[in-house]
């Protein structure tokens, strides 16, 4: 069975392609992490040298590469290993022009911005690696809400408490509590996404505080 990693953004629309992978693989051929933008080219250059055993199919999602990282990678390519790097930033343009196996869509066909949970989302749908649910479009449509900023323009208050609530609790209980839920839309009739009780308050009790503050102000 063909290895899978994941390297990817350490915000909350770099986590998420991190989630959807748990959803579309196996845990046991499954592995992923999110870095800064600082730690990319470390990171990468540290798989290719330490870790890469020729076989693993690796994406990078939500961040680029400088161009000689993007050239080691590209060598492995040649070689016939499976590298795919998605992103949505312009920044990452002059990379997709030179290799195949970039992809960066900044806008879809009908002009909406695009984020990397989405743009992976999509992938993995149309190669039938994961199943859509009406919950798991939710989850990644609010994703692309907030990190796009469309979440303003729409007044999508759910989309800024989702990367609020990404902030305010420890990283590892956000991926296990969203990962919980997006595995259960694939058992029940509930289709939307909703934060649990005890996020809930914890929500309620921060913006309270945020709101208190900028009374006094």
């Amino acid at each position: 069975m063909t290895k899978i990693k994941l390297i990817s953004h350490n915000d909350l629309d770099g986590v998420s392609p991190a989630l959807l992978g748990r959803l579309a693989f196996s845990d046991d051929n499954f592995d992923y992490s999110t870095v800064s933008i600082g730690r990319i080219n470390d990171t990468v250059t540290h798989f290719i040298e330490e870790e890469n055993d020729g076989d693993t199919a690796l994406y990078i999602t939500d961040i680029s590469v400088n161009e000689e990282v993007a050239e080691k990678l590209n060598e492995l390519v040649k070689k016939g290993q499976q590298i795919t790097l998605i992103d949505h930033h312009i920044s990452a343009l002059p990379l997709a022009e030179k290799y195949d196996w970039v992809h960066v869509i900044a806008e879809d066909e009908n002009g909406k911005k695009t984020a990397a949970t989405s743009l992976f989302y999509d992938y993995l749908v149309r190669r039938n690696m994961l199943q859509k649910t009406a919950l798991l479009d939710e989850y990644v449509e609010l994703v692309r809400l907030f990190d796009t900023w469309d979440w303003f323009h729409e007044n999508n208050l759910k989309a800024k408490r989702l990367n609020h609530l990404y902030y305010l609790i420890p990283h590892e209980e956000f991926k296990e509590t969203i990962l919980e839920t997006l595995r259960e839309s694939y058992h029940t009739e509930n289709q939307e996404f909703t934060f649990t009780d005890k996020h809930e308050i914890l929500l309620e009790a921060e913006e309270k505080k945020i709101e208190k503050y900028k009374m006094k102000f």
